[in-house]
């Protein structure tokens, strides 16, 4: 584990309201005013942040890019306090053990079917794999003991039928006009996961019965069991009586249902702005007449409103309700940097720039993400996600 020295010295905190015109430039050294945005510089880069390892010590570990044999992996979720779940290229799933560095074989994979969106619970690992046969797409529903063991298919579903309700429907892209396949996680024993068409599917994990849809879930996508939420990235569903896409006022997961309990939240944000998105108790997006480039987060209600200077929310999801990572713009409307951003205290770590290690690509975050890695000088950075106070 990482863990230098002076750590207060170099964070970076986001104040709640906007610093003064002149200093939202990169390469500005940022004044420290108690209503004015503080960004100490990482090391030969005046105003960006500061690497996670300064902001988040006990959170951040440095791994070799490479397993004992040589195979390169991906890291993908905790199992439990100290193990990781990673997918190694050689098609299988392992565990990495963070304190001892013992890495186990868990699960054979199919190399040569991809394997996304996994999940953990109830003593199993769930991930789903698409393939196409004579009849078109198909989604194979897949589970092992998080203890280890063969893979076998718990269901399998056609997630590309036709869209029958037009307010689902996304005209810009006949990709997305399909039905699709999202939210995959493990609560009380049940698998869960939306499509557009019918909302919230439910899976036995000890099988004897086929997945069913969740009445009264149409139209939501599946946030974090029992919350769902809609619209979703594209729009969807459009509200009665609008044709097309065109309120981009309306944030991604504005409105909540709990489908256990039937209680709805319906999100504040700014007026005149659009591109928000929202978590269960947060939304983040663009402020009005930037173009994008300075950002904004806050509470569901409209309260508590964090001002992101230099920090483009677009595309950006939020994870564990708190989390995200931006891109950070640099002089000349020009982003020169990722940031992993705290939304709840406005601190931030350097996790991408320009031309270094993975340079400007972002990981891509769900509400359940855990863990963020990324490589740097031939490491492999894990920020343990759960371990940020």
């Amino acid at each position: 584990m990482v863990r230098p020295s002076g750590r207060g010295a170099r964070r970076l905190r986001l104040a709640g309201v906007v610093a003064a015109g002149a200093a939202l430039a990169l390469g500005v050294m940022w004044l420290v005013f108690p209503d004015r945005v503080r960004v100490a510089s990482s090391v030969g880069v005046p105003g960006l942040p500061p690497p996670p390892s300064e902001v988040w010590p006990e959170a951040v570990h440095e791994l070799p890019l490479r397993l004992p044999d040589g195979n390169p992996y991906q890291p993908i979720l905790f199992l439990d306090r100290d193990r990781m779940l990673i997918k190694v290229e050689a098609g299988l799933l392992a565990s990495y053990d963070l304190r001892t560095g013992e890495v186990k074989d868990l699960v054979r994979l199919r190399k040569e079917i991809r394997a996304s969106g996994f999940a953990v619970g109830s003593g199993a690992i769930v991930w789903w794999t698409s393939r196409r046969d004579r009849d078109g797409q198909v989604v194979d529903i897949w589970t092992a003991p998080i203890t280890g063991g063969k893979a076998a298919v718990r269901a399998s579903a056609r997630p590309d039928g036709l869209v029958k309700d037009p307010r689902l429907q996304v005209l810009s892209s006949a990709l997305v006009s399909m039905d699709s396949f999202s939210g995959l996680s493990v609560a009380g024993g049940n698998i869960y996961w939306s499509s557009v068409n019918a909302g919230l599917w439910r899976l036995p994990l000890a099988g004897g019965a086929p997945p069913a849809p969740v009445p009264g879930t149409a139209g939501y996508h599946l946030l974090s069991y029992p919350w769902m939420g809609r619209p979703d990235e594209w729009g969807r569903p459009l509200p009665p009586g609008q044709a097309t896409p065109g309120d981009t006022n309306r944030p991604v997961f504005g409105d909540l249902l709990n489908i256990e309990t039937g209680e709805t939240s319906t999100a504040v944000i700014p007026p005149d702005t659009h591109s928000w998105t929202c978590g269960l108790t947060r939304c983040m997006g663009p402020l009005p007449g930037n173009s994008g480039e300075n950002g904004a987060a806050q509470s569901r209600d409209g309260s508590a409103q964090r001002r992101l200077p230099s920090m483009e929310t677009q595309n950006a999801a939020i994870a564990r309700d708190r989390f995200s990572i931006l891109r950070v713009y640099g002089t000349g409307h020009r982003v020169e940097a990722v940031a992993l951003v705290d939304l709840k205290t406005g601190e931030a770590g350097l996790v991408g720039r320009r031309g270094v290690g993975d340079g400007l690509a972002r990981g891509q975050l769900f509400h359940h993400t855990d863990l963020y890695s990324y490589r740097l000088n031939d490491k492999m950075i894990i920020v343990d996600l759960r371990a940020i106070p």
